[in-house]
């Protein structure tokens, strides 16, 4: 049996994380709908089947181990769905869990490195699979990712590796006071732009996803042209905090 008293939680945070996605994708007249990513990394199996039948599609774990045995548990709900989702791989990859998170996930957000490119290409021979990934661009120069000066040549490596589909960018800007953000989201856009100037005819890239904005700052993210946010905590909010 369900627990509908968590399922009217999650509705109501869910509600009102899509009103400010509408509201904004009209106020900046977007014409695509942003992608929610629900943030599921320590939340239980059933809590993902809650989400699930409110409507959400996209789903992003940090640990690759964790993921897989909690995903394994969804197979008790017999109407859920795995081939409708999407699941996302938002974490720090290491590449002894590279073989997992292909297996595992839809797409990989975390690329960051040329050796995991180089196992993920790889991979990707072996299973005769694309790859799609998005290259972490470590925007305030104290997290994983690629130097934002490196990214133009950091994917130009890798335009050989023709088993990975290099669809856009990634960042976690700091956690400071919201507004603050701005700065690393407009950076991001520039990069974006940059990118899409100049690999316009590289075959295994396109710049088709900016990946930023979470619950802290996903407004601001927007707001500078984010079109796939990852929210977490906000979805999951005691009542007591809601707005």
């Amino acid at each position: 049996m369900l627990n509908m008293e968590r399922y009217k939680l999650l509705a109501m945070n869910l509600n009102y994380i899509k009103k400010r996605i509408a509201q904004i994708q009209k106020q900046k007249n977007f014409a695509v709908t942003p992608i929610l990513v629900a943030v599921t990394k320590t939340r239980t199996a059933e809590d993902i089947y809650l989400l699930y039948k409110l409507g959400v599609r996209h789903f992003g774990e940090s640990y690759v181990q964790e993921a897989i045995e909690k995903w394994e548990k969804l197979d008790d709900f017999a109407d859920f769905k795995r081939n409708e989702i999407k699941l996302h791989l938002i974490g720090h990859l290491q590449r002894n869990k590279a073989r997992h998170a292909v297996q595992f996930f839809d797409m990989i957000q975390s690329l960051d490195r040329e050796p995991l490119a180089k196992k993920l290409n790889a991979l990707g021979q072996e299973f005769d699979k694309k790859i799609p990934v998005l290259v972490q661009i470590d925007i305030d120069g104290t997290k994983y990712g690629v130097d934002p000066d490196d990214v133009l040549s950091f994917i130009q490596n890798l335009a050989t590796m023709e088993f990975l589909q290099i669809q856009g960018l990634m960042c976690i800007a700091p956690y400071v006071e919201k507004e603050k953000t701005r700065p690393f989201f407009k950076k991001m856009v520039e990069i974006s732009n940059l990118l899409r100037t100049e690999l316009k005819d590289q075959k295994n890239f396109e710049m088709k996803y900016l990946s930023m904005g979470m619950s802290n700052d996903f407004e601001i993210a927007l707001e500078e042209g984010a079109n796939m946010i990852r929210i977490g905590s906000l979805l999951f909010r005691p009542v007591s905090d809601s707005n």
